[in-house]
């Protein structure tokens, strides 16, 4: 899913009030889009709370069309329910999850800042390369990121086996106050959920060669070194 930031996003990171909202779901007002995909769009959003609390969010919106899919249903609120998991600095962290009149919704900690895809964008069309010092910076956030998800257990302690499987400049923000963080964790836990086979989350360009191997009866190890890989980039 891309991450372009929308023009006429507010600098300060909260809805102003002079911007109607598109619409409500129980506590959460959304307002524009801020990123859409295949299976679901990202929009700038608002939570309400008691005596006047609100808080800006991200919230994640499966498409109406996917919304009664058994299947994109439990494809949509596995990510959701396994990026819980994962607790750290370098991730997005989902807030909440929601079902209400047909609308199947996941918040998510608003980042303000641009995605990675969005930044070269900008800098090649000025011709001019990255600092290598600040490309380290958020290589190395998205590395701890990713090592995080690898490492995520469950509630018993037990190592869930996940991988991202999507990893690329579109999926890591670059946060105003933090150096990178991974979104989208599109992730497969091993021994769970199986794809269909010759399918994959990945996109091709920065997807890794040896993820085309016909043979899946072993399952390799992946560091995060070896999955942040963006080909082309």
């Amino acid at each position: 899913m891309s991450k372009d930031r929308p023009t006429g996003a507010p600098a300060d990171s909260s809805p102003p009030s002079t911007i109607a909202p598109l619409l409500r779901v129980g506590r959460y007002v959304l307002f524009d889009k801020i990123a859409s995909g295949g299976m679901a769009s990202v929009h700038f959003a608002r939570m309400d709370g008691s005596v006047g609390f609100s808080k800006t969010v991200a919230v994640k919106r499966l498409h109406e069309n996917f919304a009664n899919d058994p299947e994109f249903r439990a494809m949509f609120l596995d990510e959701a329910r396994l990026a819980s998991r994962i607790r750290h600095t370098n991730v997005v962290q989902p807030l909440d999850i929601l079902a209400v009149e047909g609308q199947l919704l996941v918040a998510l900690e608003y980042v303000h800042g641009e995605s990675l895809n969005g930044l070269l964008s900008a800098a090649f069309s000025r011709r001019e390369a990255p600092h290598p010092a600040i490309a380290a910076t958020i290589v190395a956030g998205a590395l701890h990121g990713l090592h995080a998800a690898h490492e995520a257990k469950d509630r018993n302690g037990e190592p869930l086996g996940l991988v991202h499987r999507d990893i690329s400049p579109h999926n890591i923000l670059v946060g105003v106050f933090r150096a990178s963080l991974i979104s989208e964790l599109r992730k497969q836990s091993i021994g769970r959920r199986r794809r269909k086979p010759g399918s994959s989350k990945a996109k091709l360009p920065i997807w890794r060669p040896n993820s085309c191997r016909q043979n899946r009866s072993r399952q390799p190890s992946i560091s995060g070194q070896q999955e942040l890989s963006f080909g082309s980039y």
